[in-house]
């Protein structure tokens, strides 16, 4: 089979593709022809970090994270913040990882082990379940904020 490379760089709308993780499938057109089905997708990470600031809410169990595939880290108990949930509260006990190219999280918690993201004005973006390790990279942009709870 055939193989054929393209550095996505150079194509234009390049510079509108956030920094993470995407899918890119591929569609055939011609004129007077009807269009293909869209490709099988094929991931790819656009480089470049950002910058985020991370928080555990509600503490009675643990949140972990790991910043760029590094070691698991434990999210410290004074970078927990009670609900409800604000960007205040956020700026001030968060922890603010920066370089950010990928990010993994993962609530050792029982009933309530998710991951709950918001954008740069504090508005609900995802939630997504943490009981095992989930890369959230896809969700994430500059200035957002990741909540993890680990509430039993």
């Amino acid at each position: 089979m055939a193989t054929l490379s393209v550095d996505l760089s150079t194509l234009t709308g390049w510079s509108d593709v956030t920094s993470g993780s995407h899918t890119l499938t591929i569609k055939a057109k011609a004129t007077g022809y009807r269009d293909s089905e869209a490709s099988t997708g094929v991931s790819f990470t656009k480089g470049g970090s950002i910058t985020v600031r991370l928080a555990g809410l509600d503490q009675t169990g643990y949140g972990y994270y790991k910043v760029n595939n590094g070691s698991e880290t434990q999210i410290p108990a004074a970078n927990y913040i009670t609900f409800p949930a604000t960007k205040e509260k956020c700026d001030a006990d968060g922890i603010a990882l920066t370089g950010v190219t990928s990010l993994e999280v993962y609530s050792e918690a029982v009933d309530m082990a998710y991951c709950y993201i918001y954008n740069t004005s504090f508005e609900f973006v995802t939630g997504i379940s943490a009981a095992e390790w989930v890369d959230i990279t896809q969700y994430l942009q500059d200035g957002y904020y990741v909540l993890v709870e680990s509430n039993d």
